[in-house]
């Protein structure tokens, strides 16, 4: 997060602390970006075991449960990537925990009437925006998974900000959320040769 300042002070409402995160792209699933309140950590926000991308799902469950937010441009955690790593590998499990993941987001947005409304439809619609590259870079193609999300890609509507996402709802409305995936995958493969 290069060149982003501080939340403003006068943010001082859960909504307008949202609303700033939202704007900037600063809320993120990755869950190593987070400083929180030993309180919050309860029953309720335990990551689930044995699955991948757990922190998408967690951190939509953040948004909702914290009282407030905040944004700090600082440097606090060092994160070693190797390209052999499990983080970097995409198998048919990782597709359908992600898949599951999104699709919660998707539906703890569709029953939330708060303040975090808007921020949850932009994180759940940035989260399934990443689900494209994620198909296509599986060695075999999800189709289960492009199946259940189908009926979900309407959420990539409410990310108004990114220009991919657009370009993706877009294509999602002319042709089909299914032949998207095809296509992503056909330009993924073909740039990866």
């Amino acid at each position: 997060f290069e060149n982003i300042e501080p939340m403003p002070l006068d943010a001082d409402s859960k909504e307008k602390q949202l609303d700033y995160l939202t704007k900037h792209h600063l809320y993120i699933s990755s869950a190593c970006t987070k400083l929180i309140k030993r309180e919050l950590l309860n029953q309720e926000m335990l990551f689930e075991k044995g699955v991948y991308s757990e922190d998408v799902e967690w951190s939509a469950r953040l948004l909702k449960k914290a009282n407030s937010m905040d944004f700090v441009c600082a440097n606090f955690y060092c994160y070693r990537q190797r390209r052999d790593s499990i983080s970097h590998t995409i198998n048919q499990k990782k597709c359908n925990d992600l898949c599951k993941h999104i699709i919660s987001c998707i539906s703890l947005y569709e029953r939330t009437t708060g303040s975090e409304k808007g921020a949850l439809a932009s994180y759940a619609a940035y989260q399934f925006g990443t689900y494209f590259i994620v198909q296509a870079q599986a060695g075999k193609c999800p189709t289960e998974c492009i199946q259940q999300l189908k009926e979900y890609s309407y959420i990539l509507k409410y990310h108004k900000t990114n220009r991919k996402l657009q370009i993706l709802n877009l294509g999602c409305q002319i042709l089909g959320y299914p032949t998207m995936c095809r296509l992503i995958r056909f330009v993924y493969r073909l740039k990866n040769k």
